[in-house]
């Protein structure tokens, strides 16, 4: 075998095994983040960040992949969606863990972006419902004024 053959292969062997532990390294972290939102922190809110858009060839629509905290079956998890923005509901949408290696790793660098959007989110909920709260409130201290009038 050549030389340039033999280090050629080598070196394919090292990228490939540095490949499969930045994939495993990203299917563990993609795991804890699920698991924190779910048990620990019991969040079922949707929130969405754009991964990638591409043009059609005839420039008319665009393909998306985002990356999703949404529910997918029973629970909520970390999704892979992608569609065109053609106004259409055609939008395919997978668990993080059920996508090809190159959606992982193509989106694994939006995570952070969808863990703040998240937390934007529920600071959004915990706003609105306060004020429905207080405005709820305010209705029933009404109401119980008049019964004592």
């Amino acid at each position: 075998m050549s030389n340039s053959l033999s280090k050629s292969l080598s070196k394919l062997r090292l990228s490939a095994q540095r490949l499969n532990q930045l994939t495993d390294q990203a299917n563990k972290t993609i795991r804890e983040v699920e698991n924190f939102l779910n048990e620990e922190c019991s969040v079922g809110v949707f929130a969405s960040v754009i991964v990638s858009e591409h043009n059609s060839e005839d420039d008319i629509f665009t393909l998306y992949t985002c990356l999703q905290y949404r529910r997918v079956g029973q629970r909520f998890r970390i999704a892979i969606a992608t569609g065109f923005d053609d106004g259409s509901e055609n939008e395919t949408v997978k668990p993080w863990s059920d996508s090809s290696r190159d959606e992982k790793l193509d989106s694994i660098a939006k995570l952070p972006d969808l863990v703040a959007q998240i937390g934007e989110k529920l600071d959004e909920r915990i706003v609105n419902a306060e004020k429905g709260l207080g405005e709820v409130s305010e209705v029933l201290h009404g109401l119980s004024g008049k019964k004592g009038g």
